[in-house]
């Protein structure tokens, strides 16, 4: 039989999942990714609380699922390596959110809400983020893609990248990696005519985040960052 820890060894603070299924804090049962590994509970609660938040905030709305990696080669801020480099990003993504909303008269207001993994490559050996932003899905309704000459959300996403590293927009937008299509990425709509019926899938795709493997604990760097608006 194989040894199935019940705790994480490199924090105790952390007990592992190893069932497909996650049952949340509200008894929902949610089906889970554990093909790469054990997960950690405390991480799909908080992300589960997220998805849970935007929805009752706005009961539509727009998942953006994407990577965002470090270039080689260039010259980049000094913290580039640490969560700070997010914070940055979120910070310039959600200035562009209200400025196009505010410049084509949306009355829909938008709160970026993220949940974001951040693991260390296991032969790059540098960090790397899994990112899913939830936005208002009345005010917005897919991703976009980078080869369009006009204004999307994927190109915000590039653009505050660009501004986080401190790299040219056409640099930033390679690093913005996309899970399924080699043009425009994953996105998934939050709907109560369908009642809601993409949040099962998008709560799948999420657990992913949350595995044990590849997070590097006690270098007071979160593997977990989750919005707590």
């Amino acid at each position: 039989m194989i040894h199935k820890p019940k705790r994480l060894k490199a924090n105790r603070n952390h007990s592992l999942l190893y069932e497909p299924i996650f049952i949340t804090s509200d008894d929902t049962h949610m089906d889970v990714m554990t093909d790469k590994g054990p997960l950690l509970p405390d991480y799909l609660e908080d992300g589960y609380r997220v998805f849970k938040k935007a929805i009752n905030a706005h009961k539509r709305v727009l998942v953006l699922r994407f990577d965002l990696q470090l270039p080689l080669g260039l010259t980049l801020p000094d913290d580039a390596e640490t969560n700070k480099v997010i914070r940055r990003f979120l910070s310039s993504f959600q200035s562009k959110i209200d400025s196009h909303l505010k410049r084509n008269n949306v009355k829909h207001k938008c709160p970026v809400r993220h949940i974001i993994a951040r693991e260390i490559g296991t032969n790059s050996q540098r960090p790397h983020f899994h990112v899913m932003l939830l936005l208002n899905g009345n005010a917005f309704r897919t991703m976009g893609s980078r080869d369009y000459e006009g204004e999307n959300n994927f190109l915000r996403i590039a653009d505050a990248w660009a501004s986080a590293l401190e790299i040219s927009p056409t640099e930033a937008g390679k690093r913005v990696q996309c899970t399924r299509k080699k043009i425009g990425c994953t996105f998934y709509r939050l709907e109560p005519s369908d009642e809601y019926a993409q949040f099962s899938e998008a709560f799948y795709r999420m657990s992913y985040f949350c595995k044990a493997h590849t997070k590097v604990y006690g270098q007071r760097h979160r593997g977990l960052l989750t919005s707590n608006k």
